[in-house]
């Protein structure tokens, strides 16, 4: 059996446990995902607010959304608003969100 340790050495420098690349270095880490999400369900996503830029090369963005979800062991919908805040990452070609994802309470 490998232990997390022995799998973390075995990662190469600068990817996470997926091989992504992670975001590079000095910038804004990406958001930690909570525990406890593998017991909800996305029912519905509306964007409330056009991409607003936080910086002048236009590499940081924020929204509003309005994400629609079910606790499947409750079976009832819920909506909570989220403001999200996303970075693009130049070498790994990708966003990454940069605030915390929200409590689904």
């Amino acid at each position: 059996m490998v232990t997390g340790a022995e799998l973390r050495e075995r990662r190469p420098l600068g990817q996470d446990r997926r091989g992504l690349r992670l975001p590079a270095a000095g910038r804004r880490r990406r958001a930690e995902i909570p525990a406890g999400l593998d017991q909800i369900k996305v029912t519905g996503y509306d964007r409330l607010t056009g991409l607003l830029p936080t910086d002048e090369e236009k590499r940081s963005f924020r929204l509003m959304a309005s994400i629609r979800y079910v606790h499947l062991d409750r079976q009832v919908e819920r909506n909570i608003t989220d403001q999200q805040t996303w970075e693009w990452d130049e070498e790994a070609k990708r966003w990454w969100r940069t605030n915390p994802i929200p409590a689904f309470p």
